[in-house]
């Protein structure tokens, strides 16, 4: 039989801001000492209900109003002042002051030496009031990383603490917490040369775009890429397609797509691009959300997913796509960067070949130099001297693995913007990595698209991604490329692409 426990919330004003992780009334809740004492935004009356268990990620996608029904059965008033999150908040203390279980999964967010934050990949890594504490005697308990995806129960704050607190880990990226065995550390494996083609082109899609970087600069697992490119030209098409063609060709590798600093409509047009099945999903979310509302337990949305004929979980082969939107802090562009860098090296230790797309590289080093305190040596263009370390580590952690996995990073940079600063970080940059697609303003404006310098691209040791035939055909396709002017050759190449159907075609007939 369940428990009948007693749930008492008393009155208090309220004046938070959303998306902030503490407020004023959490903190005096907490230096109270007393759990069953939680304040919520306005006064309710005591009721009996049942005890049932609750799961955070879920309510998350609850609609409002789904959310005003839980709070009736938990007899809790969601008062208007408060944010969508801070309302989360009331029910997840509210349901585990009535005895109930919550659960919550997500990444871990390391925000100091002595403890860390579960972040939530829906909400794009941002620090919200329902955020949860992982202490310091979890993490070395399980020897948890940044990055790695947590499951477990959570208890209310203790005395002094400000954040819901994560009692038990249950899973370790997806295995028994009893059975997790922490693998080799990122740092400790063994990088190589990139071994194993990753193939663009693909019937599906029909993009003469990826068909164009299969010839003229191939992408290996493991490989460290630069899209060089001035403004208008076509970088982030271009990157969409190389996104699409991964998802098409290789559902194995894990995609990420990072958008630093970008347009709202350009994450838009990304996410219904690159996943048109989750887009389609997100377009119907208004009628499963409002289905007959919960008790006091919710039903998961994978189950109603799986009963419409859904794949679970957003399908197989979908894109994570994370992003930072240009009116948001200098610190918020960082903040998604370096985790979602962290959650790519942790599943390269898992094994796993993962391929991040980052638009752009040029953007997170301004964030970077934004956040530098201005005490050390200035370079040309108001750049500091150290404010490249953490950018470079970032493109520098793409490698193929002796171990197994492989982290792939293709990032684009500006160039030719008339900022100083813009080109003193593409110099930096520049012979860093192993592959680069040069874009040329000469051919966009004659639109030919994709607008590729075809002289200027190429990858290192590509004779290790080729066939041994394959290599000796391209080979002469780009000697005779080389004899032409560049628009003239780039020109000839996209109409011998329209021509053929495929690139074994086209080098078996060579250019016309």
């Amino acid at each position: 039989m369940d428990e009948k426990v007693e749930v008492s919330a008393s009155s208090g004003a309220d004046t938070v801001e959303a998306g902030l992780p503490a407020t004023q009334e959490v903190a005096a809740a907490n230096e109270d000492g007393s759990p069953a004492d939680f304040q919520t935004a306005a006064g309710t009356a005591a009721t009996t209900v049942t005890a049932r268990s609750l799961d955070l990620n879920e309510l998350q996608e609850l609609s409002d109003k789904k959310l005003k029904a839980l709070a009736r059965d938990l007899s809790l008033y969601l008062h208007p002042a408060r944010s969508r999150h801070q309302h989360i908040l009331d029910l997840i203390r509210a349901a585990l002051t009535a005895g109930a279980t919550v659960t919550a999964e997500g990444f871990l967010d390391q925000v100091s030496d002595s403890f860390a934050m579960l972040r939530w990949p829906n909400l794009n890594f941002l620090p919200v009031p329902e955020d949860v504490c992982v202490p310091r005697a979890l993490i070395e308990q399980y020897g948890l990383r940044p990055g790695q995806k947590l499951a477990g129960t959570l208890r209310l704050p203790a005395q002094r603490e400000k954040f819901l607190t994560l009692e038990c880990v249950t899973t370790v990226e997806g295995q028994s917490a009893e059975q997790w065995q922490a693998p080799i550390d990122f740092d400790q494996l063994t990088p190589q040369f990139p071994q194993g083609r990753i193939m663009l082109e693909n019937p599906r899609t029909q993009s003469i775009s990826a068909r164009a970087v299969d010839l003229l600069a191939p992408l290996g697992r493991g490989q460290r890429g630069l899209i060089v490119a001035p403004p208008r030209v076509g970088k982030t098409i271009l990157l969409k397609e190389i996104a699409k063609a991964i998802r098409v060709n290789h559902p194995d590798i894990v995609l990420i797509l990072l958008l630093v600093d970008e347009r709202p409509e350009e994450v838009t047009d990304l996410e219904r691009e690159i996943n048109p099945l989750s887009a389609r999903r997100a377009a119907t979310s208004s009628n499963w959300l409002d289905r007959p509302a919960p008790s006091t337990g919710i039903t998961p949305p994978a189950a109603l997913e799986r009963s419409k004929g859904l794949p679970a979980g957003g399908g197989s082969g979908d894109c994570q796509i994370y992003h930072s939107n240009f009116d948001e802090s200098v610190q918020r562009h960082v903040q998604v960067a370096e985790i979602v860098l962290e959650r790519a090296k942790r599943l390269v230790e898992l094994k796993q070949d993962v391929v991040l797309l980052l638009d752009s590289l040029t953007r997170l080093s301004r964030g970077y130099n934004n956040l530098q305190p201005g005490k050390g040596r200035i370079m040309s263009g108001g750049v500091e001297a150290k404010a490249l370390i953490k950018p470079k580590k970032f493109f520098g952690s793409a490698r193929n693995v002796e171990e197994g996995g492989s982290l792939t990073v293709l990032a684009t940079a500006l160039t030719e913007t008339g900022s100083r600063m813009d080109e003193l970080i593409f110099e930096e940059f520049k012979g860093t990595g192993n592959m680069e697609l040069h874009l040329d303003r000469a051919l966009q404006e004659k639109r030919l698209y994709p607008a590729i310098h075809p002289l200027l691209s190429a990858t290192r040791r590509e004779d290790l991604l080729y066939h041994p035939d394959e290599w000796e055909r391209v080979q002469e396709l780009r000697k005779i490329m080389a004899t032409l002017p560049p628009l003239e050759a780039m020109e000839k190449l996209i109409d011998n692409l329209h021509a053929t159907k495929t690139n074994a075609e086209l080098l078996l007939s060579g250019l016309r």
